[in-house]
């Protein structure tokens, strides 16, 4: 009879503190959770970016562009954004337009701002289709728009002033100008042209930081007096 309660209290004691080990492994803290280590994010080459930018100094497209490919080759990812242009050796922004034509008729075509170093020889466009350079780096810094005089309506010429000023607003400088001085700089150098007035000059439209404050209609009476 006492090997049996000596055997019972055994099994109580071991019973007792079978629970109690239970009790402390639910009441303890929580293990915390190690988030997994993300992915480095893709980077270009550094050493490749710093000789594409020795190159763009040099003036030396051909080698931009063969440091530009190897980098893409070794990273797939561009030292650029968007827009790099490897064929020309630049930045091109494309903005795409639409308007109301004359006839009431949708009117689309793209505005490329590029960089000044880009080839403009090597450059073509569609019917509407137009190209500014970027300039804003320049002391007084401007924008120019190659053969401005084809855009031909108030509405298409504020729509592409307006693409100018949305791009400094993604792409902030120094540049300083207004919606409605660009459009009248650029109505009057329509004007000049189409009265075959220094037509190397009033063909392209530069807009630039020191004409905004410029009364272009004022001039333009003056000028053609």
């Amino acid at each position: 009879m006492r090997k049996f309660l000596v055997i019972l209290l055994i099994i109580l004691a071991l019973a007792s503190a079978f629970f109690i080990f239970l009790d402390l492994w639910e009441a303890r803290e929580p293990e915390a959770l190690t988030a997994p280590e993300p992915d480095a994010p893709a980077a270009f080459d550094q050493a490749l970016y710093e000789r594409f930018l020795e190159a763009e100094e040099a003036g030396d497209y051909v080698e931009m562009n063969a440091v530009f490919d190897e980098n893409m080759s070794a990273t797939g990812v561009s030292f650029f954004d968007d827009g790099y242009d490897p064929t020309h050796g630049g930045l091109i922004y494309t903005y795409t337009y639409s308007v109301s034509g004359d006839n009431g008729k949708s009117l689309t075509g793209n505005m490329y701002i590029v960089d000044k170093n880009l080839d403009m020889d090597a450059q073509s466009v569609g019917e509407n289709d137009y190209f500014a350079v970027d300039r804003r780096d320049a002391s007084d810094p401007e924008i120019v728009v190659m053969d401005s005089y084809r855009a031909n309506s108030d509405v298409l010429i504020r729509q592409l002033c307006q693409i100018l000023l949305d791009h400094e607003a993604a792409h902030p400088t120094k540049w300083e100008r207004t919606l409605d001085s660009m459009a009248a700089e650029w109505a009057v150098h329509n004007m000049a042209y189409s009265m075959d007035y220094k037509i190397d000059h009033s063909q392209h439209v530069n807009l630039n930081n020191g004409d905004e404050k410029t009364d272009w209609f004022e001039r333009a009476a003056e000028e053609f007096r």
